[in-house]
């Protein structure tokens, strides 16, 4: 219990002056939302009777010590304006302190105007960083005014025995609360996550499943943080905040989750089976106010979750809750990317009128720059949901039909860096006879999709309103939904087991052939119209398929509409090269040159060294390119070992270019003698050259790079592995004012942001 010793009159009205501007700034200090506990009523008593103690004390202090006071205060503010509001009662705290006979009420409002200003912390270093140094400074300030003045307080002990038991009966229930909740506050959190798993990996059943569990699980947990052994403990500073966080994190997040499961049940993706090559564009539009509803579920769930991280929960509690955090922003963005998607759904399959696509098929082993050569195609056309097959055809089909002169409009880059493989180097700049072989040596999808919109109509084909490519992988795919299919002179039938080996590889063992007629364009075929006669699995089985390939370059697409191609590149389909102007882009490919089936057996390596320095934007990058050819110089036909430009059988010739927005400086090979062609693609300084690499040999490359970036925000790439029959292994290292960072070491293929 605090006294104040008796005074004559005068000062007694001086004390009652001072108390009344503490209770003054007290309230003041509710009305920042100071919050020691979680309880309104306690609040107020506490903040209030602190602040008017502080300021009663306060008002008998020694000015220097009201000016640290004020200076602490001001340090905690971290904000300009704090800093401001400090040094003007720091002036004031001056100026009186060289002045006799200084009101008692003057300090009053000094000392209770500094205490408000610490309640303005927003220091949050750790959890209650800005509570204890204000409690301590503040202590510290009325032990001096003690030391320093007449003023006396005494203890009654048997309140403070009370107290005590007050205390500990408090804690010890809020303690037995938690150790109750601890278990099913774990359990939930568990397996929300496994329900958010499977809701990214389409199967609702087992989502709500878990979802379901989890709800119940967190139902425990908040009867027990709510219960009333915890009641006492909601008007202890700090602990109050606690307890306060993490019931109502429990309970709100039980009920995200409950309304999240009635939304799944909504979910009827059986709706959604392609049927006898059919998709129902009703059932599709059904589900989008669904959707819109369970988004808005999640977005709540992540403002609970989100709650968790805030400086007043306990970090245990906030690392429990931080992953499932994480799992839940990527379920947003795939809801949202869901919800794009069935906006567009109608339009893509063909509502208001018949759609056509074009789809390029590529093999891998005959490298280009989006992956492989183009050897077959199929056009097909979406009529309201119905999916019909209208032409196969070859590369050499295209090349031969259709009027003259074929001309091609764009991209301009494209068009200055392709040209001279047959698409400009006819007279008066038309295309030549032989181009669509080299349709895919571009590694950026948009602009050979472009392209191909393009020539298809001036080679025989119509309008199209969109462009896929799909390479032997994602025929294979194809073939889990599709059954086995027949070969004609092949005993086994081929399954999504074996087709990946028997169309890289067997087939021009097995079969003679004499030119670039492969079985590709018939094991395609037959899985289409198995699937068209058929059923597909539900959406998200076949997403959960052909995610990966998507996922890996293997699977593109390209639409002229900017929506539906804005779709594309919010799913990764896109196939871009294109990244941010303000990050580096690195990419290396390779176009087959010998005309062969031979890069099944080209085996690379790719290592990517950048420098930078603090303080400047000036970036050094070294790459070092191993190409390595395991082919033997006998044994095989020459569709895969031989070669178009002269060379021993079993000898590759590609062309290696180097994609960066860092350009050529110099070849630092002393042996190399070959001679470097540039050009610029999508804003990247494109470097190339021409390599002859011998059977079970390799040749490796060293070039350096330079140029400026900018690193206001640090030294960020965007990466691109490509998809090959062999991984390529792609090892990319920083080294930032001398200390060195490993980024990436994979042969995951498909496109990294490395920060």
């Amino acid at each position: 219990m605090l006294t104040i010793e008796r005074r004559p009159e005068n000062k007694m009205t001086s004390n009652r002056q001072a108390s009344f501007v503490g209770i003054v700034f007290g309230l003041l200090a509710l009305l920042v939302r100071a919050e020691p506990t979680g309880f309104f009523l306690a609040n107020m008593l506490y903040v209030v009777l602190a602040v008017t103690v502080v300021v009663l004390i306060g008002s008998r202090a020694p000015w220097w010590a009201i000016a640290l006071h004020i200076a602490v205060a001001a340090a905690m503010s971290f904000s300009t304006t704090g800093v401001l509001v400090g040094g003007v009662l720091y002036v004031v705290t001056l100026f009186y302190s060289s002045r006799a006979g200084s009101s008692q009420l003057l300090k009053a409002a000094v000392v209770g105007a500094s205490v408000n200003l610490m309640f303005h912390s927003h220091w949050t270093e750790f959890f209650g960083a800005s509570s204890f140094v204000g409690i301590a400074a503040s202590g510290v300030f009325c032990l001096i005014v003690f030391r320093s003045t007449s003023m006396m307080f005494k203890v009654t002990w048997k309140k403070v025995i009370a107290t005590f038991l007050v205390l500990a009966a408090a804690l010890l229930g809020l303690c037995f609360a938690l150790l109750m909740a601890k278990e099913p506050l774990t359990s939930g959190n568990r397996l929300a996550r496994e329900g958010i798993a499977a809701l990214n990996q389409g199967d609702l059943t087992v989502a709500r499943e878990r979802l379901d569990a989890a709800q119940k699980q967190l139902d425990t947990a908040s009867s027990w943080l709510n219960s009333p052994l915890t009641f006492l403990s909601r008007a202890i500073p700090v602990v109050g905040q606690h307890r306060d966080a993490a019931a109502n994190l429990s309970s709100s997040f039980s009920q995200s989750l409950q309304q999240l499961s009635i939304g799944l049940a909504q979910f009827d993706l059986e709706k959604l089976r392609v049927v006898r090559g059919r998709l129902d564009l009703v059932a599709i539009s059904n589900l989008r106010e669904p959707l819109a509803q369970m988004l808005a579920v999640m977005n709540k769930l992540r403002g609970d979750l989100s709650a968790a991280q805030n400086p007043w929960l306990i970090g245990k509690i906030q690392d429990e809750f931080a992953d499932l955090l994480g799992d839940l922003d990527q379920q947003l963005e795939r809801g949202a990317n869901a919800r794009v998607a069935l906006d567009l759904a109608p339009q893509i399959l063909g509502s208001d009128r018949p759609m056509t696509y074009f789809v390029a098929l590529t093999t891998p082993v005959e490298a280009r720059g989006h992956g492989g050569f183009m050897g077959n195609w199929i056009e097909l056309s979406i009529d309201k949901g119905h999916i019909e097959v209208d032409e196969y055809g070859r590369a050499t089909d295209l090349n031969a039909a259709g009027g003259r002169p074929r001309k091609i409009t764009g991209p301009a880059d494209w068009v200055e860096r392709y040209g001279d493989f047959g698409f400009t180097n006819a007279p008066g700049g038309s295309a030549g006879e032989q181009l669509w072989q080299n349709i895919t040596m571009s590694p950026h999808f948009p602009s050979t999709g472009q392209v191909i919109s393009d020539l298809y109509p001036q080679s025989g084909g119509t309008k199209l309103d969109g462009v896929f490519a799909m390479d032997v992988e994602t025929v294979s795919a194809l073939l889990e939904f599709a059954g086995p299919v027949v070969v004609a002179g092949r005993d086994e039938p081929l399954t999504f087991e074996n087709a990946v080996e028997f169309l890289l590889h067997d087939q021009y063992v097995e079969f003679a052939v004499d030119d670039r007629i492969d079985l590709l364009e018939s094991v395609t075929r037959q899985a289409l119209d198995q699937i068209l006669i058929g059923e597909l699995p539900p959406p998200n089985v076949v997403a959960n398929r052909l995610g990966p390939m998507v996922a890996q370059g293997r699977l593109t697409g390209y639409s002229p509409d900017p929506d539906v191609q804005d779709l594309f590149t919010r799913i990764g389909m896109s196939g871009t090269l294109a990244c941010d102007e303000t990050v580096d882009c690195f990419a290396v490919t390779v176009d087959n040159a010998s005309g062969s089936k031979i890069d099944y057996y080209l085996d690379m390596k790719v290592a990517y060294t950048v420098e930078t320095a603090r303080d400047s934007k000036e970036v050094q990058g070294t790459v070092n390119i191993t190409a390595s050819n395991s082919a033997p110089s006998s044994g095989l036909p020459d569709y895969v070992i031989g070669n178009m430009v002269g060379l021993p059988r079993g000898w590759n010739r590609m062309l290696i270019s180097i994609h960066s927005r860092l350009g050529y400086v110099r070849s630092t090979d002393p042996t190399d003698n070959l001679t470097w062609w540039f050009s610029t693609e999508q804003g990247h300084n494109v470097s190339s050259v021409y390599v002859d690499v011998p059977p079970d040999g390799s040749v490796t490359l060293s070039v350096e790079l330079g140029g400026s970036l900018d690193l206001s925000n640090g030294y960020s790439l965007t990466a691109r592995n490509p998809a090959a029959v062999r991984p390529w292994t792609t090892t990319i290292e920083l080294v930032e004012d001398g200390k060195k960072t490993q980024l990436k070491n994979s042969a995951e293929a498909g496109n990294w942001v490395l920060k």
